[in-house]
């Protein structure tokens, strides 16, 4: 549509990319002064699917202006095979805002594929992102190469918000196999987000397969206000890069009201399970929830499997009934810490050290 463009009410919409090559599914508005708006009817579902084979075979919902989808289920598939073969909801021009209002689950799975470039299923605002109300959000990354699944703003001077629903769960996994297939919601501004269990969990083998909530630039602050558990945990591989799980923030960094906060190193070669403030002048604060507890353990096995919260700036740590630093059993320098460069404060009547380390 060149203006305005609605679908309503509808049960179902199916996308499914072509095969051979650039054989595009499409939903798409072009003229950046208006409105794409999709509300579903009750219980409706939206599916994309890429291409199983060939290359550049999309299936896609975009949109240069404002992008407003309504639906109970959103689900986005990488390709099966080829290259290059994405699911996309994505706005086109910077400042166009998108709103994804769900009411059940989002649903994000990388494909596979083993070539240079991959499949991924891809959420993209280049404006602000607003995604509201969901019970679940599932982000599984693919295997083979670069088989990405990602939630994500790229610019930096607006704000990414997700706020789940009444026990709303996010679930983030790392890919099964291969190499660099990562679960990630990103931000390039400020990142909001509201549930009550969050869940990070690096790849079970193969290299660099990480689970991140980030933000991606300096300045760029991090709001994540967690009910009940935030678990993280490292995978398993052997290499230069391991499986991460990690929250990353490039500003400030809160984290609020937690009842529990679990940190699980892997084995085998630099599986970390961290959250980190990266960047000098800002400050980490971490406030429990009631009876609030903090675990960190390192790997039990293998070399560098570390646990760790740190910040390059200051440190805060408020509230947490207890913290228990294990460090692994075997290998070497598998460490659990909590350590800042800047000031570091923790208010903790109970502190358990099986080794570890807090500075």
């Amino acid at each position: 549509s060149n203006g305005n463009q609605g679908i309503i009410n509808a049960a179902a919409i199916n996308l499914q990319g072509g095969s051979t090559s650039g054989n595009v599914a499409l939903i798409e508005l072009v003229n950046p002064g208006f409105t794409q708006t999709i509300t579903m009817g009750s219980g409706g579902t939206v599916s994309l699917t890429a291409g199983p084979t060939g290359d550049a075979n999309h299936a896609q919902v975009f949109s240069t202006g404002q992008q407003n989808i309504t639906a109970a289920n959103v689900q986005l598939a990488g390709g099966a095979g080829g290259s290059n073969n994405r699911a996309l909801i994505t706005t086109g021009t910077a400042g166009a805002n998108q709103v994804l209002d769900i009411s059940n689950t989002l649903s994000l799975i990388g494909g596979n594929s083993a070539g240079p470039s991959g499949n991924w299923a891809q959420v993209l605002s280049r404006g602000s992102q607003d995604i509201l109300n969901a019970m679940t959000i599932d982000l599984q990354a693919g295997s083979g190469t670069n088989n990405t699944a990602v939630i994500e703003i790229i610019n930096a001077a607006y704000t990414q918000t997700i706020t789940m629903g009444a026990s709303g769960t996010i679930n983030l996994t790392g890919g099964t196999t291969g190499s660099a297939n990562d679960a990630l919601i990103s931000a390039a501004g400020l990142q909001n987000i509201t549930a009550t269990d969050v869940s990070l969990q690096g790849g079970a083998t193969g290299i660099d397969n990480d689970a991140f909530i980030w933000t991606t630039t300096a300045g760029a602050g991090q709001v994540l206000d967690i009910s009940n558990t935030l678990s993280l945990t490292g995978g398993s591989s052997v290499g230069v890069l391991g499986n991460w799980a990690g929250i990353e923030s490039g500003g400030n960094q809160l984290i609020i009201n937690p009842v529990s906060i679990d940190l699980q190193a892997g084995n085998g070669e630099i599986n970390l399970a961290e959250i980190i403030a990266y960047n000098p002048g800002y400050t980490q604060t971490i406030t429990m929830g009631a009876g609030g507890t903090i675990n960190l353990v390192a790997g039990a096995s293998g070399n560098d499997n570390e646990a760790y919260i740190y910040s390059v700036g200051d440190q805060v740590i408020n509230n947490a009934l207890s913290v228990t630093l294990t460090d692994g059993s075997g290998g070497t320098n598998n460490i659990a810490s909590i350590s800042a460069v800047g000031n570091s404060t923790a208010t903790v009547p109970a502190l358990v050290m099986n080794g570890g380390l807090l500075d």
